[in-house]
This record gives structure tokens, C-alpha cells and sequence, in this order.
């Protein structure tokens, strides 16, 4: 497999093993299934009991050379290299055969600390109950040295790990190179997810909204301030600069409470999402993106402050065309003008396939990206 990918927010991908269960209508047409179907022996198979396949051992060695050049690099680029993991595959399937690639994944990571790891998992809920996991692990290695000692580097590695999932299980000091995200396509999956990836202690917490199958209010897991009297949350613009205050007798007053009351009554300020990535289906099968419900996001994230990134229309794309904008519209019917297929609500949508779509929103590119906490500002 290819060191470089054409995925736009990201530089390498790093699948260690390969095959997957869908859970959700997002998986419905996914890609890496139908490119399994190929070569089932190297890409894994589809379903909850089919096989996975572990990568091989020199596909293991490929991030400590990206380790080796990440000088170079963030040199050449002005910034971190990110790597996505699992492309083919989710990092935190709850499978007995997955636990031991999975601890040597986080190891991995542990050991690539010039690289930024982005995690995206559809099981977040997952996400502490295998760290935990990984921990016991690590720990049952760790104090399990050979007879002769001979092996006591191999058990102060293990120990390192064992500290470093310890830090990060409990916060006490999170992977600053682990980014860590969670897959939303409707309002439904943002309310079985967010909240479980929030709960997550993450560097860097991120959502892939792709494809983008419905409208999705996203405002109570920004940045926000909150109040634990009513409720009510509150995102100022500009939500993520760094002078605004942490210290809760700086915060500011819950407007409902303060005149219900007739006092102040403080909100506290909750982190939450630091990254948006929204894009609509491609591929065989592919279901439209309203352009309201992109737009929406990208409002919600700006007037938060969260970095929002638009990866592509998919394989339709808004068209202009005055005869389906006329009122004689049949649903389901397509527009003898220009082909596309007329729905209640929605503007006219032609099929053009990825390439011709483009990844313009509103005649403008969103390329925001949240800045690296292991370094480096955002572009």
C-alpha cells in the first residue's frame, strides 16, 4: 500500500488490520468493503465474525521511518505529519483477536511521538473500556520477565507503556500525538457518539461527518459555556481563543438563571469537538448532501471558533436549474433540463461524480485544521 494518500485531511493512512462490521447507515455503501471483495486474503472481509487480517510485519515498520523523517518533513511543510488509523478497519472494534494488534498499535504510537495519530473510530463507546484493556496487557508483560533477566530492556518498554496508557486512561497526562474521532453521519449517531468521545480524555477530539446523511446540531458538544442550574449552553464567537476564561468566577452568567434568581449565577466552560470534517458519499450507490445541512455545520463551527474542513461534495453536487426550481415539480421525477432528480426540500442535485463535484462551499475551500498540541499553530 501507498506511504502517501489523496485523503485530504491527513498524510499517510495506517491500517494494521484490515476488515470491519458495519453499525450504522454510514457504513452502508463504505468503500473499504467493496475494495475487500478483491483481495479478501490482504484487505480483510466485512461482517461481525468474518476475518481480519493483520498486516505484515514490514507495513509495521513503516511509522518509525515516518518517524525518522519527520524533521525533515515539518521542514519542508511547516507542520506535523498526520497519520489516520484504522482506513481499513476501526481501532476500537471490540474483538478477542484484535487485543494484541491493538497494544501493539498503541505502542506504536507511543514510540512515533513526532507523528500525529489520528484515531477515528464508530465505537467510542469502546474507546476507554480497550485502553483499559491495552493497560492490563501491557501490565501482565511488563512484570512477567524472563528467568535469566535477559529480556529486562524488552520489560522496561512494556513498563513505559503501562505508564503512558495509565496517563492517558485517567488524564493525568494525555498523548499530546493522538488525535482522537468519532464517525457522525445524522442527528442520531451525534447523540449515540459525541457524548461517548467526549468523555474520552484527547489532545485533539475530532468528528468525520462523511457522508453527511441529515441535519445535525452540533452546538451543546462545541466549545461552550454551560450552566448546571438550567442547562443552558452558550458558545460565544471566536470560542477557541485562549484568553477566554477557564476560572469560573470569570465566567460568564447564565442569562435564564441570573434574572430568574435576581443573581449571578456562573456557567462553567466545557471543552468539546476541536475539529469538524464534513463531506458528502461517493461511490456506487452514493445518497446526496442536502447543502443546508453543510452549511449549518459550518456556521455552527465558526461561530464557535472550531476548525471546519468541507472534503467534498461527492458523487452529487448542487446544480442551477430554473425548470426544477419551477412549482410544477413531481417528486421523485427527473428534470428533463438537467437529469437531476427532483426531491420536496431540496435544490436541484445532479450526479457528477467526485472529481467534477469539487469541494467548494459556497464558492469558497474550507481547509481548517486544529493546531497540533504537540506543537505547531494551525494554517
Amino acid at each position: 500500500m501507498a506511504d502517501q494518500t489523496t485523503i485530504e485531511w491527513t498524510d499517510h493512512t495506517f491500517s494494521p488490520w484490515r476488515g470491519c462490521a458495519k453499525v450504522s447507515p454510514g457504513c452502508d455503501h463504505c468503500y473499504a468493503d467493496v475494495l475487500s471483495k478483491r483481495n479478501p486474503a490482504v484487505l480483510g472481509e466485512w461482517g461481525k465474525d468474518a476475518n481480519r487480517v493483520i498486516a505484515a510485519e514490514a507495513y509495521w515498520r513503516k511509522p518509525l521511518r515516518w518517524e525518522r523523517e519527520a524533521a525533515a518533513f515539518e521542514a519542508e511543510h511547516g507542520r506535523r505529519q498526520r497519520v489516520f488509523a484504522n482506513q481499513l478497519g476501526d481501532v476500537f472494534e471490540n474483538r478477542p483477536d484484535l487485543a494484541a494488534p491493538r497494544l501493539r498499535l498503541l505502542d506504536l504510537i507511543r514510540r512515533t511521538p513526532s507523528l500525529d495519530w489520528q484515531l477515528l473510530t464508530k465505537r467510542p463507546k469502546n474507546v476507554l473500556p480497550l485502553l483499559r484493556r491495552a493497560y492490563e496487557d501491557a501490565n501482565a508483560e511488563g512484570n512477567d520477565p524472563a528467568d535469566d533477566g535477559s529480556d529486562w530492556e524488552e520489560v522496561e518498554e512494556w513498563l513505559e507503556l503501562v505508564r503512558w496508557l495509565d496517563c492517558w486512561i485517567t488524564g493525568d497526562y494525555v498523548p499530546e500525538n493522538v488525535w482522537l474521532g468519532t464517525s457522525v453521519e445524522d442527528q442520531e449517531r451525534a447523540a449515540q457518539r459525541v457524548p461517548a468521545l467526549l468523555k474520552v480524555p484527547a489532545a485533539v477530539r475530532f468528528l468525520s461527518m462523511e457522508p453527511l446523511l441529515g441535519p445535525v446540531n452540533l452546538s451543546a458538544a462545541l466549545d461552550h459555556y454551560w450552566c448546571p442550574e438550567c442547562d443552558h449552553t452558550w458558545a460565544p464567537p471566536g470560542m477557541r481563543e485562549p484568553d477566554l476564561p477557564r476560572d469560573r468566577r470569570l465566567a460568564p452568567c447564565c442569562s435564564i438563571c441570573s434574572a430568574d434568581v435576581g443573581r449571578d449565577v456562573r456557567m462553567y466552560r466545557r471543552d468539546g469537538i476541536d475539529w469538524v470534517i464534513v463531506g458528502g458519499e461517493s461511490g456506487h450507490g452514493a445518497r446526496p448532501m442536502h447543502p443546508d445541512w453543510a452549511r449549518s455545520l459550518r456556521d455552527q463551527c465558526t461561530e464557535a471558533g472550531v476548525p471546519f474542513l468541507f472534503k467534498q461534495w461527492g458523487a452529487h453536487a448542487p446544480a442551477d436549474c430554473i425548470a426544477c426550481e419551477g412549482e410544477d415539480r413531481t417528486e421523485g421525477a427527473e428534470c428533463e433540463t438537467c437529469g437531476s432528480v427532483i426531491r420536496a426540500g431540496w435544490p436541484p442535485m445532479l450526479r457528477v461524480g467526485k472529481k467534477a463535484s469539487g469541494r467548494q462551499l459556497d464558492g469558497r475551500t474550507h481547509d481548517g485544521f486544529p493546531s497540533s498540541p504537540a506543537g505547531e499553530v494551525a494554517p
